[in-house]
């Protein structure tokens, strides 16, 4: 479990250095190989394009601190727990 909730962490860490790399590092995904997104969603009808574009900006913004809050939450849970077993035991 341990395993688990240190891996989310990265995972999250990892993510927010993408975004954070994206939005200082002045990048146009389009020119990256990200560039595939950008073409289908040209492809689409504009309603739909514009809101599935906003979609994955939030998602791309704001998806890190989702690992990094359920990896951080069980850390300090078997933290907690671990400390309460070590008082008990006493």
């Amino acid at each position: 479990m341990r395993i688990r909730s240190i891996l989310l962490v990265a995972v999250g860490c990892i993510w927010l250095a993408s975004v954070l790399y994206v939005m200082i590092g002045n990048s146009i995904l389009r020119e990256s190989r990200l560039g595939v997104i950008a073409k289908f969603l040209d492809g689409l009808p504009p309603a739909f394009s514009n809101a599935l574009f906003i979609l994955f900006w939030i998602v791309f913004l704001f998806g890190w601190s989702i690992p990094l809050v359920f990896g951080f939450r069980e850390l300090l849970r078997s933290k907690a727990s671990s400390k309460a077993l070590r008082t008990n035991s006493r």
